[in-house]
């Protein structure tokens, strides 16, 4: 499974085919990305995450890119295989404090494996936290087949976040220094403020994209 940012949208890959681009910078790509990622979950508002509670623990042992507890007070080690893919490990005591990992996949009971290497392998002074970040998948967003757990990103989440990150590189630098997203929207004839007034720029495709999954909420006063 190929999860490169926070979210685990989209790949540089799908990026480089989707805008008919050539990365160079890896590092500036994928912040790029993980922003885009999150400008849509901001405008999606409530989803039912997948993952709906965090999971914490002590770590038996581990290697720098995999975590075990397999202990007899472990959270995670009668979890199905994959139940914790899209999730993010995070250290929050211990060896490697401080640091985050993303979790691609959980094949074996209380071992779970991420993206990219620790700085130090994990041990048993190594305290987690497992938590879903974006808000995507959802709890409707898995096939579930012999207890292994088949999640995926919706494809229109998918080329929204591709739209937006296109978006972003075609209006360049002043997508980066103009601030702030627009501060009154109108949207099928229903006007409003946008609460924020610093949010960035959503994509109209994503806009189009992200049509009927969106979740507005407001106050009536009477």
């Amino acid at each position: 499974m190929a999860i490169e940012t926070k979210r685990g949208y989209v790949t540089k890959a799908e990026v480089e085919t989707y805008c008919d681009i050539n990365i160079l910078d890896d590092t500036e790509a994928i912040e790029r990305i993980e922003m885009a990622e999150e400008i849509i979950d901001e405008y999606v508002g409530f989803q039912r995450k997948f993952l709906q509670y965090d999971y914490y623990g002590i770590a038996e042992s581990g290697t720098t890119t995999t975590l075990t507890d397999t202990s007899n007070d472990s959270t995670i080690n009668a979890l199905s295989e994959n139940m914790l893919s899209y999730s993010v490990l995070e250290i929050i005591s211990g060896t490697n404090a401080g640091e985050s990992r993303i979790i691609t996949g959980s094949s074996t009971a209380g071992v779970v494996t991420v993206n990219s290497a620790f700085t130090s392998a994990i041990d048993s002074t190594s305290v987690y936290r497992i938590y879903q970040l974006g808000k995507f998948p959802r709890e409707s967003d898995y096939q579930m087949v012999d207890s292994i757990y088949y999640k995926y990103i919706i494809e229109k989440v998918k080329k929204a976040t591709l739209a937006q990150v296109k978006y972003m590189i075609e209006m360049g630098d002043d997508f980066f220094t103009s601030g702030s997203d627009k501060v009154n929207e109108n949207i099928d004839g229903y006007s409003y403020t946008v609460k924020d007034g610093t949010r960035r720029l959503v994509a109209p495709k994503a806009r189009d994209y992200l049509h009927g999954i969106m979740n507005r909420k407001g106050t009536l006063i009477v």
